[in-house]
C-alpha cells in the first residue's frame, strides 16, 4: 500500500521518514486521532482549569507525533499556540481556534482511511 493523500499531510515528507510504508503511516495516524483527535477540547478545558502548562506540555507531546506523520499545519499551529501560553498571551483564544481548525482538517480528511480495518485500506 502506497501513502495516502490526505489533506494537511505532507506525503513526500512521510514517505521519505517511513519508507515508503503506507501500511504504517495508516496505524500511525489511526493512533494519533485516537490519542489526539479531541485535543483542541482537552487544551480548552485545561485552559479553563488554569492549567496552562499542562495544555502547553500536551501540545509539545503532539508536535513531535504530528511532525512525524506530516502534519505541517497542524505543528505550527501548535507550536504557535505553545508559545503563546508559555508567554501568557492575550491571543490565545484565537490560536487555540486555528489549531482546532488544522486538527479537524486532518482528522476529517483521514476518515476515510481510518474506518477501513487494518491493511483493506488499498
Amino acid at each position: 500500500m502506497t501513502i495516502p493523500e490526505i489533506a494537511g499531510i505532507d506525503r513526500q515528507q512521510v514517505e521519505t521518514l517511513l519508507g515508503g510504508d503506507g501500511e504504517m503511516f495508516v496505524e500511525l495516524l489511526r493512533g494519533f486521532v485516537a490519542e489526539y483527535g479531541d485535543s483542541a477540547d482537552w487544551i480548552e478545558a485545561a485552559l479553563a482549569r488554569g492549567d496552562r502548562a499542562g495544555a502547553a506540555a500536551h501540545l509539545h507531546k503532539l508536535r513531535g507525533t504530528a511532525g512525524y506523520l506530516g502534519a505541517s499545519g497542524i505543528v505550527g499551529a501548535s507550536r504557535q499556540l505553545e508559545d503563546a501560553l508559555k508567554a501568557g498571551s492575550s491571543e490565545i483564544p484565537a490560536l487555540l481556534a486555528g489549531y482546532a481548525r488544522c486538527l479537524a482538517e486532518v482528522v476529517r480528511a483521514a476518515a476515510p482511511w481510518l474506518a477501513a480495518p487494518a491493511g483493506d485500506t488499498g
